[in-house]
């Protein structure tokens, strides 16, 4: 689809451009013939009133140096030649005859013998008629020659700019495409999420009918199992609307002053007993006073999703350092102990549905879905805050938010 709107593109533009380069191209040429031709007018009138003021020695009108020498001939009203200029070889007396006796008779006062590619003019002069002939051989051959230019300069304008559209082409879709190809993959992980929960709902419904006679009592275990997997695509389902509805722009923000203190505060109280359950020691310090703007609502999604995703992989008997700073900048940062994400996982573990150690996810549901850090990349970027992750076996993982200049 997208090569197809990219060659539209192409198209469209192209179309537009060699429009306007051929309107451009057709002035050009119709200002040339008309300066041409304008200049065979006035050699016409400068050969008309020169054979009125100098009779017979008008001879040299339209001599040296003109490009578009006049031929003036004095005719009696039955179309016998009077005098004429004739001593320049310009035109033969068998063809001057004719070309008088044609404009004579013709009914305009001005116009062209194609035949010989003449234009001429006349005018009433006491007991005849004078006329005045200038080839326009030459504007023609100007003509052409403009003609011939404008089409090469057309043409290769319409090449060099079909090369340039191009490039902008795959310059301008390339934002379109990688968001093609991120929805295409955000639908097949999204397809292949959904199915996981879905089969094990349908697997759990499938045992309760084949038991109809029992009780739901004696049924407690798959219909707890079945609330349990549509408790997980309903959270899943929401993640993934919170995303799409963030990169189209639909999210609202709603932004106040927050004290991120309590904010923080109160997402360590939450994960304490989920901690203490896990064997994972919870550990925090966080500043008291520290006011940002921002939406509360995603400021606590912040917060949990670092806080959970970093008792989830702490290991068992592990630890989490929960941290949060005031100052310009307020700074949170969340470590954790455990197996380190390796150095190929590290750039992409803010991906959708992206989750280091896949092997150990899949055995584990803990492991959540991988939009988790996706939706705090999400709200950070809302907040103009920068978000990143370290990791090694030494330090263990790591992740830091920081809000610029929104300190209080």
């Amino acid at each position: 689809m997208l090569r197809k709107l990219r060659k539209r593109f192409i198209i469209i533009t192209m179309s537009l451009i060699g429009a306007v380069l051929l309107a451009v191209t057709v002035f050009a040429c119709v200002n040339v013939y008309h300066a041409e031709m304008s200049r065979v007018e006035r050699s016409l009138d400068a050969g008309l009133g020169m054979f009125e003021e100098r009779g017979e020695e008008s001879n040299k009108i339209g001599g040296m140096g003109d490009r578009n020498p006049v031929v003036t001939v004095y005719v009696s009203p039955t179309g016998d030649i009077v005098r004429a200029n004739t001593n320049m070889g310009y035109l033969d007396d068998d063809i001057l005859e004719e070309v008088a006796e044609t404009a004579t008779f013709s009914d305009h006062e001005k116009g062209r013998i194609k035949k010989y590619k003449l234009a001429f003019k006349k005018e009433e002069s006491g007991y005849g008629i004078l006329i005045a002939f200038a080839s326009y051989k030459e504007a023609k051959s100007q003509l052409q020659a403009a003609y011939l230019l404008a089409t090469m300069l057309f043409a290769g304008a319409m090449l060099i700019l079909l090369l340039i559209t191009i490039q902008l082409s795959k310059y301008a879709f390339r934002p379109a495409e990688k968001a093609w190809a991120q929805q295409q993959q955000f639908i097949a992980d999204a397809s292949h999420e959904l199915k996981t929960p879905i089969t094990a709902i349908l697997a759990n419904n499938n045992v309760v009918l084949a038991h109809g006679d029992s009780t739901v009592n004696e049924q407690k275990k798959w219909i707890e199992n079945s609330q349990a997997e549509a408790q997980h695509m309903k959270e899943l389902v929401n993640n993934m609307l919170f995303l799409a509805k963030s990169e189209g722009e639909e999210q609202k923000t709603l932004l106040t002053d927050v004290s991120l203190s309590d904010v923080c505060q109160e997402a360590v109280m939450q994960f304490d007993p989920v901690a203490f359950e896990n064997g994972t020691l919870l550990e925090s310090e966080i500043e008291d006073g520290v006011v940002i703007t921002g939406d509360l609502t995603q400021l606590r999604q912040l917060a949990y999703i670092l806080i959970d995703n970093a008792c989830k992989y702490a290991g068992l008997g592990g630890s989490v350092d929960f941290r949060l700073t005031g100052g310009k900048a307020p700074q949170i940062t969340v470590n954790n102990t455990g197996d380190p994400i390796p150095p190929e996982d590290l750039p992409h573990i803010f991906e959708r549905f992206y989750r280091s150690d896949k092997a150990r996810t899949q055995k584990n549901q803990a492991g959540g879905y991988g939009l988790g850090l996706a939706i705090a990349r999400t709200i950070a970027e809302k907040h103009g805050a920068q978000i990143k992750a370290e990791s090694d076996a030494l330090r263990g993982t790591t992740f830091t938010v920081t809000f610029r200049g929104s300190g209080k």
